[in-house]
């Protein structure tokens, strides 16, 4: 799962990590193993493993937000944006030559506290051949380098196959579009304490439970 800032600034950036936690909550409360893989200034991405974990397939696309911005010193409202990607992980991945992977630990950054910025368990690999370079985040070392292995094996697969990565960039695209209101599945109306989705038609008229973990009551059973 990926999360990406779209229109409006700074909320928008906000708002993307505000959401990643949602979605960290709901996962769990669904007893789900949701894995922090890195973020940045706008963006935060995820695996979410484990039966059910399909469902979250449904946050793909435009997510609104209607509100006073937390930066917002004159009680001006705003619209914001951000998109949000769900791509499969292969159940099994192809293989990886170790012998071709550079494999580097160094300080994490950003969530994790003091303790993950100041310890090397964050995991970089970099394919030789290719070029290709992963980045794990996070406090758990070996973690970092299973899942950066398993990504780095599948870019390379598709990078191989370029039909299936012509197919994976699509559903990206398509799925995050290009930030705006044109492709929005979502509204998170703050003024209103509501939230609603635009192809079920189901409404939420309690947004705090939504930002909480209870996104699924938006979904389809």
């Amino acid at each position: 799962m990926e999360v990406h800032a779209g229109e409006g600034g700074d909320d928008s950036k906000i708002f993307v990590q505000q959401l990643f936690d949602a979605y960290q909550r709901c996962a769990r409360k669904r007893n789900l193993t949701f894995e922090w893989l890195d973020d940045g200034d706008g963006y935060a991405e995820a695996a979410i493993l484990g039966a059910g974990a399909q469902h979250f397939r449904q946050e793909a696309g435009g997510h609104c937000v209607q509100r006073i911005p937390p930066t917002e010193r004159n009680g001006r409202r705003q619209t914001s944006m951000v998109s949000v990607a769900v791509l499969p992980l292969q159940e099994h991945p192809p293989q990886l030559n170790l012998a071709d992977v550079e494999i580097t630990a160094q300080r994490g950054h950003g969530r994790g506290g003091q303790n993950q910025n100041k310890v090397a368990s964050a995991c970089r690999v970099i394919h030789r051949l290719s070029g290709l370079m992963v980045f794990v985040n996070g406090r758990d070392f070996h973690r970092n380098k299973a899942r950066a292995l398993q990504v780095l094996a599948e870019r390379l697969e598709a990078r191989h196959h370029q039909a299936h990565n012509a197919r994976e960039n699509a559903m990206r695209q398509q799925q995050i579009g290009y930030g705006g209101r044109g492709n929005k599945i979502r509204t998170y109306n703050f003024f209103h304490d509501l939230a609603v989705d635009h192809r079920t038609g189901h409404k939420v008229h309690n947004l705090q439970s939504v930002m909480a973990g209870d996104i699924d009551l938006l979904w389809e059973s």
